[in-house]
């Protein structure tokens, strides 16, 4: 069985416009217009593509991450490249995390099954909070706290080389 993901991104510069607003004046002097964040929109292409090489196959299922909503990014949906070879195909989200799931039930020898999507970005900057006084470091975690706090999973924090060029990018910063 073959499988090959492949990632397509266009950037596309989105300029967030700018918005004057007008009002009464109030005994309190007004508060000065927080920036609004810059944003920038790509096209990223997710999914898997499975050839049968060495004979039909059946009961086959794939899956693979998508990108989700956060407070910093919004997601849409721009195009859906599926073979008629995926019967059901679905989304799953946990943890924050979101994936695909797809079912291809058979597959005949020399056949290939194909699910691609295609997803506008749009990202914009973190905005730190205004006033940071009540925000403090805890000792202890919670339990529920210390998994996001923790290296993720096949990201290799620990090795040296990934280590000294992390140092090397944050030289002089």
């Amino acid at each position: 069985m073959h499988c090959r993901l492949r990632w397509l991104i266009a950037t596309l510069i989105i300029a967030a416009p700018w918005q004057s607003g007008f009002g009464q004046a109030t005994a309190e002097p007004a508060k000065p217009a927080e920036p609004v964040p810059e944003s920038r929109t790509q096209k990223w292409e997710f999914g898997i593509s499975v050839r049968a090489v060495g004979g039909p196959c059946a009961g086959l299922m794939g899956t693979f991450p998508v990108p989700t909503d956060w407070p910093e990014q919004q997601v849409k949906v721009v195009n859906e490249q599926i073979s008629p070879t995926v019967q059901r195909h679905s989304y799953r989200a946990g943890d924050g995390l979101k994936q695909m799931v797809f079912d291809v039930p058979q597959l005949s020898s020399g056949a290939t099954a194909e699910c691609f999507i295609t997803f506008a970005i749009t990202k914009r900057a973190q905005v730190p909070p205004s006033d940071t006084t009540n925000l403090v470091i805890p000792k202890d975690p919670p339990r529920e706290i210390k998994k996001f706090l923790n290296p993720s999973p096949l990201i290799e924090v620990t090795n040296a080389k990934v280590r000294q060029l992390a140092r090397e990018l944050l030289a002089g910063k």
